[in-house]
C-alpha cells in the first residue's frame, strides 16, 4: 500500500492483462465517502485552534502516536482545555487528561458493523461490562443527548435500514444468524482504472525521486504485532519473530545492501538516524 500510484496501476494493468479481475482480484465500492480523508491535518487543526474548550477522546493514544509535527501532549496541557480520555486503561493520554474513563471492551457493547463487502452484522455483547465501561455507542449517545438505551440505538438503526412489517421476527433472526442475508456483494469484476488513468500513473513515475546515499528516503512501518506499539503490553507479541526477517526484540534499520555498501555499513552495525532535531 505504500507504493507509488503508478506501481499500483501497472499492477492493475497486469490483472486485467491476465483477466484477474472478478477472478481473485474484486473491487468493491467505499462503503463510507465522507469518512475524512486526512486525520492527520484534522488532528493539526485541531491542536492548533485557540477556541477549542473540551475534546472528548474515544479509544485511541494520540499523545503517544500522534505525528511528531505537533505537540498533542502539550495541547492537553493547554490552561482551560477540559480533556476526557475514554480507554481501557491508563496510557499517556490518560494520564495527561482531565478525566480518564473506562472504555468497554467489543465483547461487552451492543453496535453494527459494516464488512468492506457491505455485509451487516450486529456486535452483541457477551458478558456485562467488568468495569462498569462505556462503549464508544454510549459515549456518542450522551454527546447527541441520546437517552436509548445502545440496545434501543441499535434496534433503531436496524429498523431504519431495513423496514419490515415484522420487525420483531427479522429482527431475532438476526441476531441469532449473526449477519444480514443478501447484504454481501461478490464485487465489481471491471477494472478501476481505464487504460488512458494506467496510461497516465505509469507516465509519473518519471516525478519519482532518485534514492541514494546522499538523499535516503525513510519509511517506518507497523510491526506485524505490535504495530505501533499498542500491543506491547502483550508479552507474547514481543517474542513473536518478524514474518519476513524472523528479528524477535531488536529494533533494526533495514537497509538494501547497495546502500548499505556506498554508506560504507555492515550488517549488525549500531547507526544513528537523524531526521532535524531528532535522532534514533
Amino acid at each position: 500500500r505504500n507504493q507509488p500510484a503508478w506501481v499500483h496501476a501497472l499492477a492493475h494493468a497486469v490483472n486485467a492483462g491476465l483477466g484477474n479481475h472478478g477472478q481473485c482480484v474484486r473491487f468493491f465500492p467505499a462503503i463510507d465517502t465522507n469518512e475524512p480523508t486526512d486525520l492527520v491535518a484534522d488532528l493539526k487543526e485541531l491542536v492548533e485552534a485557540t477556541d477549542v474548550k473540551t475534546v472528548v477522546i474515544i479509544g485511541g493514544n494520540p499523545v503517544y502516536d500522534a505525528p511528531a509535527d505537533f505537540d498533542f501532549a502539550g495541547f492537553l496541557g493547554r490552561e482551560g482545555l477540559t480533556s476526557v480520555h475514554f480507554s481501557s486503561h491508563r496510557d499517556e493520554t490518560s494520564q495527561l487528561a482531565t478525566w480518564h474513563c473506562p472504555l468497554a471492551n467489543e465483547l461487552e457493547s451492543w453496535g453494527d458493523l459494516l464488512a468492506v463487502d457491505g455485509t451487516y452484522s450486529i456486535q452483541q455483547p457477551l458478558i456485562a461490562p467488568l468495569y462498569d465501561g462505556w462503549s464508544p455507542l454510549q459515549v456518542l449517545a450522551v454527546a447527541a443527548d441520546r437517552k436509548e438505551s445502545p440496545y434501543e440505538l441499535v434496534r433503531e438503526t436496524v429498523r431504519a435500514r431495513y423496514p419490515s412489517a415484522a420487525f420483531e421476527r427479522d429482527f431475532r433472526k438476526l441476531l441469532h444468524a449473526g449477519v444480514k442475508e443478501g447484504t454481501t456483494v461478490t464485487g465489481m469484476t471491471g477494472a478501476p482504472l481505464f487504460h488512458n488513468e494506467i496510461a497516465q500513473a505509469i507516465g509519473s513515475a518519471k516525478a519519482v525521486p532518485v534514492v541514494s546515499k546522499d538523499s535516503l528516503e525513510i519509511s517506518f512501518r507497523p510491526d506485524p504485532a505490535l504495530w505501533e506499539g499498542r500491543y506491547a503490553n502483550d508479552l507474547w507479541a514481543l517474542e513473536l519473530p518478524d514474518p519476513m526477517t524472523k528479528i524477535v526484540w531488536d529494533n533494526a534499520a533495514l537497509i538494501s545492501v547497495q546502500t548499505a555498501r556506498d554508506l560504507g555499513l555492515r550488517s549488525g552495525q549500531m547507526v544513528k538516524l537523524t531526521v532535524g532535531e531528532r535522532s534514533l
